[in-house]
């Protein structure tokens, strides 16, 4: 068995030096039933970000994030993120397993994808070992004996990932994820479409609205915040239910007396004596 602590880096360093990013991966529910499920990432530098599950959709480019769950009729727009960092936080959670990897190179299991000869390895590594010791004592997943087929391109990137466990002496694939590196992507991918029917919310409007001094039912000033009450409800267990905001000024406007605004909104259950 090969130690090479650099995998972990070589990913890395790929997805940032990529200028497109594709990710689909395909997995079962239900290792005992047909029925496949799909997670996609697409991402190109300085234009967009987007992730897709069977349930949920999120977009993010230089304008906003947008997140609707499929099936309803109503999505939530954000203000925008740095579109860098963002991709190398989820991309890096995607690559976690290859932290302090070993890996031994698996001939038999060479593929062609996308037209590149591809070499197969077996990887190993303490993430992985503690995931699925944590699904077997969690009865969660399947119980067997896991092993991770990675496939790596001439240019000592990630292309495929295929997820394996053995049952009666079998390998069954659990899931496969393909990754793509500097290929054309649809400018449709990064547009917030979600139907006629989806009615499109600004958060951050929605909050500052919900979260305004003049409609709080209770404020008071200590160090230069206000603390305020917006709901507050007695429950039947003799408690309290209080929706609160701490609110400062907005540094733009201290020069012209100020302007407060909501920095925080949270829920709190109180209990009576």
């Amino acid at each position: 068995m090969q130690s090479d602590r650099s995998l972990f880096a070589q990913v890395r360093d790929a997805i940032r030096k990529a200028r497109t990013f594709q990710l689909s991966a395909t997995y079962p529910e239900d290792i005992t039933k047909p029925e496949r499920f799909f997670q996609g990432l697409w991402y190109e530098r300085g234009v967009g970000f987007r992730e897709e599950s069977s349930t949920d959709i999120l977009f993010r480019n230089p304008q906003g994030t947008w997140r609707h769950q499929k099936g309803t009729q109503l999505a939530i727009q954000a203000r925008g993120e740095d579109l860098d960092v963002l991709i190398d936080h989820a991309l890096l959670i995607e690559a976690q397993f290859l932290k302090d990897a070993k890996h031994e190179r698996f001939a038999e299991r060479d593929q062609i994808i996308d037209g590149q000869a591809c070499q197969a390895h077996v990887v190993t590594s303490p993430v992985l070992e503690r995931m699925h010791e944590s699904e077997r004592q969690s009865e969660k997943g399947p119980t067997g004996k896991r092993r991770e087929i990675l496939l790596l391109d001439s240019r000592s990137r990630i292309a495929r990932v295929i997820w394996e466990v053995q049952t009666n002496r079998q390998w069954t694939s659990l899931a496969t994820t393909d990754f793509k590196f500097d290929q054309p992507i649809d400018p449709a991918k990064f547009e917030p479409r979600f139907g006629d029917d989806v009615r499109i919310v600004d958060a951050d409007s929605a909050f500052e609205e919900f979260a305004s001094l003049s409609k709080a039912v209770h404020q008071q000033e200590r160090s230069g915040l206000i603390y305020a009450v917006h709901r507050a409800k007695r429950l039947d267990n003799g408690g309290v239910y209080l929706v609160t905001s701490v609110c400062k000024r907005r540094p733009e406007t201290v020069a012209r007396g100020g302007e407060w605004r909501a920095v925080e909104l949270c829920s709190v259950q109180m209990f009576s004596c």
